[in-house]
Order: structure tokens, then C-alpha cells, then sequence
């Protein structure tokens, strides 16, 4: 793993010589046609509109939001080969311009952060898990789309770790691996809702979804949290719903 001076050297260098062809500053590159550069930016626009609601409860927010990935891959599936790579690159463009703008590990747990990634990710996943399985929009292509989400939004590391990966620029570069150098990867606890690291928690052995800081924290959210177990599991499961499902934390 390179050094934090390292990488910021390499960063700088890598903007430097890109600054005039960075991706996901200019988003729409001169080797696509202007036909797959209009349907491209059509759906892209289409879902930015549709995802930037203003729905206060939680559960109507997350069915709104799997009707509006539905929708969009319906779309999506029937574009050429580059109209999906440059659709693909503009979510993933987006993601970037946000993580530049917000840089340090305060601003990128921000709300507001978090809310116009979580629309983006969700799509990316989807996109991702669908055309892997190559499935109508289900229980289980949802759950799975879930588990990544949280994993990857549970902490700035990984929020950045997803965009750098998946977008050719360097942008990204500097950021990530000073938040890596700097941070350990955490998690929400799903009981008190406290960000905790992720090696000091359990999940729930059901839906490997939930996790928590302790086993007194899984006990409280039980009443709250088998409710959303049912959803998530695998339809198949025939598990008993106990709290011996949930793991115990030493």
C-alpha cells in the first residue's frame, strides 16, 4: 500500500496530466456518438428528476425509490452497448463530483451527502446485480442490492472506495487513501444508532443485514427489526423467528 505522501504525489500528477480529459468533469466523452450521447443523457436526467423527492417517511422513501431503479433499468436494458457505458459513467461521474465537493469525512456523513448518494448507488448496484442474474426486479435481487448498499454506505471510506473504483479518473485518489490512512471502517448500529467499528459489532444471522454493537442493542431492536427480517430474507428461509438468530457480540 503507498504512503499518504505518496499517493497524494501520485494524485497530483494524475490531475494534472488529466485535467483537460478528466471523465468525470467532462462526463461526456468525443467517442460516442451524438445519438448514444442524447438517449444516454435523456435517462440520465430522467432519473435525477424523478429521484429528488421530497418523501419524509422512511418507508415510503425506500418503495419510492425501488419503483424509480425499476423504471430506469427497464430503460436502460434496451440501450446499445455504448449508450450503457456512458449511462453508467455518468452515475458514476456524479458520485465522484460529490465526493470531491465534499472531501473530508465530516461532510461526507452529512445528511444530505448521504441522501443524494444512497439514489446513485442504489441504481449502480441494481444495474449491476440484474444484469448478472438477468432477472425481473424481485425479493432477491433487492435484498442483495440492500447488503451491498449498507456495507458500502455505512462509512465515508467506503462511499469513496465504490466511486474510485468504478470511475477512471484519479480524483478520487488522494481523498481515499487519506481517509484510509486516517479512518477505520465503521458502522451504523441498527439498535442505538451509533457509529461503531465494524469488527466490534454482529449481524443478524437471518438476514445478514442488521448489525449491532452488543447483544443488548439486538434485543431492543428485535420487536422493530422482524418486522424488516421477514422482507429480507431469502424466501426460501424457514428460520424461527427468535433472538437466537441474532449472533452474540463477546
Amino acid at each position: 500500500m503507498p504512503s499518504r505522501k505518496k499517493a497524494q504525489g501520485q494524485a497530483r500528477k494524475a490531475k494534472q496530466a488529466a485535467a483537460a480529459r478528466c471523465i468525470h468533469l467532462s462526463q461526456l466523452r468525443n467517442d460516442y456518438s451524438q445519438d448514444d450521447r442524447h438517449a444516454a443523457l435523456n435517462l440520465y436526467v430522467e432519473f435525477n428528476m424523478c429521484k429528488n423527492n421530497d418523501i419524509d417517511d422512511e418507508r415510503e422513501k425506500v418503495s419510492k425509490m425501488i419503483d424509480i431503479v425499476d423504471s430506469i433499468y427497464d430503460k436502460y436494458k434496451q440501450f446499445n452497448i455504448h449508450q450503457k457505458g456512458l449511462f453508467r459513467q455518468m452515475l458514476f461521474a456524479e458520485g465522484t463530483e460529490c465526493c470531491v465537493d465534499a472531501s473530508t469525512e465530516t461532510d461526507l456523513t452529512k445528511e444530505s451527502t448521504i441522501e443524494g448518494l444512497s439514489g446513485l448507488v442504489t441504481l449502480i448496484l441494481t444495474i449491476e446485480v440484474r444484469d448478472r442474474h438477468n432477472e425481473a426486479f424481485n425479493q432477491n435481487i433487492i435484498n442483495e442490492v440492500q447488503a451491498r448498499l449498507n456495507d458500502i454506505m455505512d462509512c465515508p471510506r467506503g462511499i469513496v472506495k465504490f466511486f474510485h473504483r468504478g470511475n477512471p479518473c484519479n480524483c478520487l485518489h488522494e481523498i481515499y487513501y487519506t481517509l484510509k490512512d486516517t479512518t477505520s471502517r465503521t458502522a451504523l448500529c441498527w439498535g442505538c444508532k451509533t457509529v461503531v467499528g465494524i469488527k466490534e459489532m454482529s449481524e443478524c444471522s437471518d438476514c445478514k443485514v442488521a448489525r449491532y454493537c452488543s447483544r443488548k442493542c439486538a434485543i431492543a431492536d428485535w420487536p422493530e427489526h422482524r418486522k424488516l427480517c421477514k422482507l429480507i430474507r431469502e424466501p426460501k428461509d424457514t428460520k424461527s423467528e427468535s433472538m437466537d438468530n441474532i449472533e452474540a457480540v463477546d
